[in-house]
């Protein structure tokens, strides 16, 4: 019996070949069999040119495009929270535009721990737990970095709230591919 997705054996043609797979990876012709990686979840050891197809490859599946919208989807209510908590902070409480972050930050963090666990990854099997440090490891990192992003913006005159909105979009790709690929892994 063949692997689910198996589509052939490498090299092709080859009966006593590897086993291509669809829903990992399919191999270009060109690519020797040792930068093949492994079965569908056991992990990607592959050379960087492997990796290419499989991302590649990856982008022609459905499910992946509408995890990718719920992402954006989350990620749209915890923004809401994040600038909502920012703008309060600031505006009405006085608060230092960098402690303001911070909170809003958290609001956010907050809101799209719980949906992206729930809804986005479908991760409710993993320990919580584990699933929380990773996932605040990457939203302390990207955090970091658009605090660098905020701090130049508001630097450069644009105002508070407009610099931390676009600091948010610039942090969003490298959140969904730390979640994707580590936090809810």
């Amino acid at each position: 019996m063949r692997p689910h997705g198996a589509t052939g054996t490498w090299p092709p043609g080859s009966s006593a070949g590897v086993p291509r797979y669809r829903l990992c990876f399919v191999p270009s012709p060109t690519l020797p069999p040792d930068n093949l990686p492994p079965a569908p979840g056991t992990g990607f050891t592959g050379s960087p040119a492997a990796m290419h197809v499989r991302v590649r490859h990856g982008m022609k599946r459905p499910e992946n495009w509408m995890q990718l919208v719920r992402f954006i989807v989350v990620g749209a209510s915890g923004f809401i929270a994040n600038i909502g908590v920012y703008a309060l902070s600031v505006h009405a409480l006085g608060v230092d535009y960098r402690v303001a972050a911070l909170l809003g930050f958290m609001a956010g963090v907050c809101n799209n721990f719980f949906w992206h666990r729930i809804w986005t990854f479908g991760a409710r099997d993993g320990h919580a737990g584990s699933q929380a440090v990773r996932f605040f490891v990457v939203y302390g990192v990207t955090f970091l970095i658009g605090v660098g992003v905020l701090q130049a913006l508001v630097n450069a005159g644009l105002a508070r709230v407009l610099g931390q909105a676009i600091s948010q979009i610039v942090i969003t790709p490298l959140n969904f591919l730390g979640h994707k690929l580590w936090s809810f892994d």
